[in-house]
């Protein structure tokens, strides 16, 4: 019994410094300040509004969080750039009774729904002098019954894109 506990905690041990070590790296950044970042405007199948409000969201971020200077257009020490996925659809809606309508005991349960073109992900590709040094995709099913907004996705897909470039030394945290 002894020895499955040691193990235990030395495998523990061994996953906390592993997970560590990447923010532990963020804190020992030298980057320097104000290198420009290009956003370039997401290819997409889609209403022009979405495409800028991905790249903008994408820039939010960016300005934000770190020490970079976010650009839009694709002229930059790194190059955002990617994709947006649409779809047509709805998500999942559930109706029920509890303890049966019969026993005229309980009562009924219902969910939402929502219906119509939504964006299904977004992939995002990190240049540097025209090589590929990042890459994030990040999406959504509509079968859990939940609607993420553009905006949302974009940030989060952001985030993970700025978190990776810090990590690179190629931008700082503010």
């Amino acid at each position: 019994m002894k020895t499955n506990s040691t193990k235990l905690i030395l495998i523990l041990v061994f996953l906390a410094v592993l997970t560590g070590c990447g923010k532990i790296k963020e804190f020992n950044n030298d980057a320097p300040s104000g290198r420009e970042i290009g956003i370039a405007l997401f290819k997409c199948n889609c209403a022009p509004l979405v495409q800028e409000t991905v790249q903008d969201a994408f820039i939010d971020e960016f300005f934000t969080n770190t020490n970079s200077k976010p650009i839009k257009g694709e002229n930059g020490y790194i190059t955002i750039q990617g994709k947006i996925s649409i779809e047509e659809g709805h998500t999942a809606s559930s109706s029920g009774l509890l303890l049966g309508s019969s026993s005229g005991i309980g009562g009924g349960s219902s969910g939402s729904s929502a219906t119509g073109v939504y964006v299904t992900g977004i992939t995002i590709q990190a240049y540097k002098n025209g090589e590929l040094i990042a890459t994030h995709s990040i999406g959504q099913n509509l079968g859990n019954g939940k609607l993420v907004a553009p905006v949302s996705l974009a940030k989060k897909a952001a985030n993970y894109i700025s978190t990776v470039l810090v990590r690179q030394n190629e931008i700082g945290r503010k």
